[in-house]
């Protein structure tokens, strides 16, 4: 029996750009893991790659995905059990016999990568137990599972994504102590950007608005980062400018995503809780993903801690805690 923490993010920015051929938005994004985990366990069949004495109990061919704690889909509509068969496919595994099991902490369709935090874990998991030597399997498998799949997978704290979100650089950003609030209502990731979509076109056909992302000059290194990538989305940049020559207190106020408008239209309570954070002293807030989780910036962590007592009574759930530098050791 194998485990591994999975953890929860959320995006400091998500700006979106049109629409790809492979009918996925481009994005440029900035990804931060944070202190709160799912749990992952693979139990392997007897004579699967389990050693002398492990506990096993998986059945004896096939892929079982159970859920033993927090809501989320089971069986092959979990994304986890996508990523166990396409990797058991790509490396010639015909009859794979494992059941893995996931213990939730973070909300379903709440913006914050669950599901694809889990589908990571259980390919790391998976790579040990099915002996995958090559890392590129494994990240070639993430990209294909789902687009934020590859972050979680890379072990990075927290990283600027470019392209569905696949597209990674490393970003070395001090610790940040976050409070999340979510009003009780999923957000379909379809709806939102159907929606975003329709507003964009909207824009475009009146021409208030292009299609590609405003981006700074091309190979000017954005504050924070290390190696090379196409240039950061302006928003981005922004962030990591203002978060390196000013702090936490100058960068809230270029928290930004393109996508609260939409998740605001399906869930009018995210913008309650917006203003009820930033009533309470936030530094700055804002929508997670494409939603329903909202989130603030705060000056440390009694703050924090203060600040989630005091929406707690507006909010179905709620969470207080720091960024993580790194999510877990690297691929490499």
């Amino acid at each position: 029996m194998y485990s591994l923490l999975a953890p929860a993010k959320v995006n400091l920015v998500l700006e979106v750009g049109g629409l790809r051929t492979d009918g996925y938005h481009e994005i440029a994004t900035i990804f931060q893991s944070i202190a709160l985990f799912d749990v992952v366990t693979v139990v392997p069949a007897a004579g699967a790659g389990a050693g002398a004495g492990e506990i096993t109990g998986a059945p004896s061919q096939g892929i079982e995905v159970v859920v033993r704690k927090g809501e989320a889909p089971a069986g092959r509509d979990n994304l986890v059990w996508r990523a166990a068969a396409l990797l058991a496919e790509k490396i010639g595994l015909e009859h794979p016999a494992v059941t893995i099991i996931l213990d939730k902490e973070v909300p379903a369709a709440a913006g914050l990568g669950g599901g694809s935090a889990d589908a990571a874990a259980a390919l790391r998991l998976l790579g040990q137990l099915w002996q995958v030597e090559d890392p590129a399997v494994l990240q070639e498998t993430a990209q294909a599972v789902g687009a934020d799949v590859s972050f979680f997978l890379s072990g990075y704290g927290a990283a600027l994504g470019r392209g569905r979100g696949e597209k990674l650089l490393r970003l070395d950003l001090p610790v940040l102590w976050l409070v999340l609030a979510n009003p009780g209502r999923q957000c379909s990731t379809k709806e939102v950007y159907g929606l975003f979509e329709a507003a964009r076109q909207t824009k475009e056909h009146n021409g208030e608005q292009k299609g590609e992302l405003a981006v700074v000059e091309a190979g000017k290194e954005s504050a924070g980062s290390s190696g090379e990538l196409p240039a950061p989305g302006r928003q981005c940049s922004r962030f990591l400018t203002a978060l390196a020559e000013g702090g936490v207190a100058e960068a809230a106020s270029f928290l930004y995503n393109d996508l609260a408008g939409p998740a605001g239209q399906i869930s009018p309570e995210i913008n309650r809780l917006l203003a009820a954070l930033k009533a309470g002293g936030a530094l700055g807030a804002e929508v997670s993903g494409s939603g329903a989780t909202v989130f603030a910036l705060t000056g440390g962590s009694k703050e924090a801690r203060r600040l989630a007592g005091e929406v707690a009574g507006i909010a179905a759930w709620t969470w207080w805690g720091p960024t993580l530098a790194q999510a877990h050791p690297n691929l490499g």
